[in-house]
Parts: C-alpha cells; sequence; structure tokens
C-alpha cells in the first residue's frame, strides 16, 4: 500500500490532488483524516464502475450478537460481481472495540459496510482505507491491515 506521510509541507489539498493522480479517483471522493488520506464508498463505487464494471453486490450476515454480556459484535459477508464475471468477496466487522460510542445502535450497518468497502478495495486494487474502517480513537499510525481473508475468483457468467 502506498502511504502518504504526514510533513508539514502537506496540505489536506495537496494530499489529495497527489491521491487524485495515483487512483483516478476524483479527490470530492478523498478525505484527510489526521494527515492520512482516505477514500469513501463512493469513490470505490466510482472506480469500479469506471475499471470493471458492477453488475451485483450482495451481503449476507453472518453473525449479530446484541446485549450478550456486552459484546455487541456484528459480521458480514460481502460478494460483488463484475460484469466479465469476476467474484471479489470479503468480510466486514463492527464491535463495540473497534467502532466509535456514537456508531454502538448501528453495528449491523457499519460491518456490512466495513465488508462491501473491502471487496471494493479488492476489485480496484485500491489499498487505502475507507473512513468506516477506522474508530475515531485511533491514530494514523495504529491503523493496521485487520482484513480477514478474501478472495478474487474469476466465474463466468
Amino acid at each position: 500500500m502506498i502511504a502518504v506521510k504526514k510533513k508539514e509541507a502537506y496540505d489536506e489539498e495537496s494530499i489529495k490532488e497527489n491521491i487524485e493522480r495515483m487512483t483516478g479517483i476524483p479527490k470530492m471522493f478523498i478525505s484527510v483524516i489526521k494527515g492520512r488520506p482516505f477514500i469513501d464508498k463512493a469513490g470505490l463505487l466510482y472506480a469500479a464502475f469506471k475499471t470493471k464494471g458492477i453488475n451485483t453486490i450482495e451481503s449476507e450476515c453472518i453473525t449479530s450478537m446484541y446485549n450478550t454480556d456486552n459484546r455487541d459484535y456484528s459480521r458480514f459477508k460481502a460478494v460483488i460481481k463484475t460484469t466479465n464475471g469476476e467474484t471479489f468477496t470479503s468480510y466486514g466487522d463492527a464491535s463495540k472495540k473497534n467502532t466509535h460510542p456514537e456508531l454502538w445502535g448501528h453495528l449491523d450497518h457499519l460491518a456490512e459496510t466495513r465488508a462491501i468497502t473491502r471487496a471494493l478495495r479488492l476489485l480496484t486494487g485500491c489499498g487505502f482505507y475507507t473512513p468506516e474502517e477506522i474508530s475515531e480513537n485511533e491514530t494514523a499510525e495504529d491503523t493496521e491491515d485487520t482484513e480477514d481473508t478474501e478472495e478474487n475468483t474469476s466465474e463466468e457468467s
């Protein structure tokens, strides 16, 4: 993954312009949080439609546990099929440990969004995280790639 380290010489606008040049994703889909660039879901969708086209996006709830000894947890699987028959699969989870308290009531939605954006990242080859993949308490240095096993298989329709 290409990382843009925070330096005093880089302002938010120049970071967005550099990412736009590298990825082809318009800077309106790029945000900078704590000096680190992120591509939002709409930007990944833009890149996916531009590069391969999307036939379907499907998601499935794998686990959803609430009020179980204060261990609220949700896990989703996302499968994206392109117009040329390729399939991209990924997983996303959300819990009180990896989510800001303001979002604790929306763990299913956040887990689904994380699964879809991770599958979109596989499809597009974009190595930048989406803002939904970090919690507010994390710093840019603390964020690690903790994704589950992901698949990219080609299938003929």
